[in-house]
């Protein structure tokens, strides 16, 4: 989700020889946020908006569809706690009111955008994956106070363009069977399966990303 390397890292500046700093069509999809107020042409709701066009997700007919169609369901937006209960913020803001004859629950316990789900990814809360400002090597979460650009990310993944590559002789690859002492007549065969995501096509890829400010600390 880089359109180039971070500032002190030098182990890989290009894909395959092509660098995506000057290629655009090997860059993910960027779009940035700088206002945490509901209502504003400038959230995360509007960055959502642009984003969507960019990356061409295909909105699912019903939600039950989308659980049910595996090339709609392989389309997701990844992000922190921050960042879904932002987004939740953003959403109950813009509604008129909770009460309905059948429902008083202010609660979004599935937030989505166009019917596909934000998927809350624990790890992303504390990850070092960001740099703090443009003359910083170290890494910091995605809130921090030292992040002039703090605030949650989100990701967003199209499946249907990430192709598994398997290694050529760990693929299924059957270790010695074992014996338990305390279970005689049961036998374990370990397998070792290695294998990495390749992206077929970044521009169906994307991040939407705080600018220019501490949007959220």
């Amino acid at each position: 989700f880089h359109s180039d390397a971070p500032t002190g890292e030098t182990s890989w500046t290009t894909i395959e020889g092509i660098n995506p700093a000057t290629d655009s069509y090997w860059r993910p999809q960027q779009v940035t946020y700088s206002s945490a107020a509901a209502g504003l042409v400038d959230n995360i709701i509007a960055a959502f908006d642009t984003m969507f066009l960019d990356v061409r997700f295909i909105p699912p007919p019903t939600h039950q569809e989308y659980f049910e169609n595996a090339s709609l369901n392989a389309q997701f937006i990844a992000c922190s706690k921050r960042g879904q209960v932002e987004y939740t913020r953003l959403l109950r803001a813009d509604q008129d009111t909770y009460v309905t004859v059948s429902r008083q629950d202010p609660a979004y316990q599935r937030p989505q955008y166009s019917g596909i789900d934000l998927e809350y990814v624990p790890l992303l809360d504390t990850a070092p994956l960001y740099e703090p400002d443009a003359a910083s090597a170290a890494y910091v979460s995605e809130i921090t106070t030292a992040n002039v650009d703090s605030g949650p990310r989100f990701y967003w993944v199209n499946g249907n363009y990430l192709k598994p590559v398997f290694h050529t002789t760990r693929y299924m690859y059957k270790h010695e069977t074992m014996r338990h002492p305390n279970q005689p007549f049961t036998t374990i065969c370990p397998i070792d399966c290695w294998y990495n995501f390749i992206v077929r096509s970044r521009q169906r890829q994307g991040i939407v990303s705080p600018s220019g400010a501490t949007v959220y600390i």
